[in-house]
């Protein structure tokens, strides 16, 4: 973690946003965190957390319905949460939004009192002395407008909502020798219009993505959405111009899908094909020098 937490400062990446897993008192994947949390020193990085609210199932066995672990939302369940990433608050190194802590939810619209939710959790921080707090909610899944659903803020998530902004070309492919089927997208047409896209949802913060291919979760109908190494980075600049020039110092992040979603063939990582391309990309579109 700490080579990790090197790689990312060398090429430009400001801070590491970690899935945060709770179904009801049970946490799962807690470990990394644990880590990054009980290393001040070495670990000197700042991050924040994103409650990834869904059920476990064995997607990458097609079987949509055969529920691993199962999402709760009781008011106990909702308090167990806020309870527990409040403690992360505290920490000097947590990413703050204008002063105030920053937690993302990943799917709000599974959540059945999601308003409600929200002002228990920024009254519990007031009680509990931490003050306000800035809940981010992903535009994807039926929420197109985050803040018309309670959040204060709204995070563009993709590939999730790529469809929704244009119309890309798609073919479905017979993958040899394995008999996969699976959906490609030619992303270019997206690169070309993207300055539109991001003036139509300008109070919007970005995310972009080095590449996308879930075929390792999938028997069949697989999402790829390749991107170069340069396709990848003016993207990247060109989200992080639209920030620059919309939002005020404190305002401007821009979120990265992701560094090492492996599974996903979503990972800003090294890799024996590109090698540090997608981190070199990175750098310079942010005008950094690796």
């Amino acid at each position: 973690m700490k080579r990790q937490i090197e790689l990312a400062r060398n090429f430009g990446i400001y801070g590491f946003c970690f899935y945060y897993y709770r179904f009801g008192k049970k946490r799962m994947l807690e470990k990394p965190l644990e880590n990054f949390l009980g290393h001040k020193e070495d670990l000197d990085f700042p991050f924040c957390v994103c409650w990834a609210n869904e059920n476990w199932s064995r997607r990458w066995d097609g079987h949509d319905k055969d529920v691993i672990l199962a999402q709760g939302y009781s008011d106990e369940d909702n308090m167990l949460c806020i309870e527990d990433m409040a403690g992360y608050f505290a920490d000097s190194r947590y990413i703050r939004f204008e002063g105030k802590p920053l937690v993302m939810i990943y799917k709000g619209n599974l959540i059945p009192d999601l308003k409600g939710m929200l002002e228990s959790w920024r009254k519990y921080c007031r009680d509990a002395g931490i003050g306000e707090i800035v809940v981010a909610g992903c535009a994807m899944d039926g929420i197109k407008d985050p803040l018309s659903f309670g959040f204060d803020i709204g995070i563009d998530f993709t590939p999730n909502n790529i469809m929704r902004d244009l119309d890309i070309q798609t073919r479905r492919t017979s993958l040899a020798p394995f008999g996969r089927e699976y959906h490609l997208y030619d992303m270019q047409p997206y690169l070309d219009s993207i300055e539109g896209f991001l003036k139509q949802r300008k109070e919007m913060f970005c995310t972009v993505f080095p590449s996308w291919d879930n075929t390792s979760r999938r028997k069949t109908g697989a999402y790829i959405y390749p991107l170069s190494p340069e396709q990848y980075k003016y993207w990247l600049k060109k989200c992080i111009e639209a920030t620059a020039a919309a939002k005020s110092q404190e305002q401007r992040f821009v979120f990265i899908n992701a560094w090492n979603e492996w599974a996903e063939g979503a990972h800003l990582e090294p890799d024996r094909r590109y090698g540090y391309a997608y981190l070199e990309a990175t750098a310079e579109a942010s005008g950094e020098e690796a």
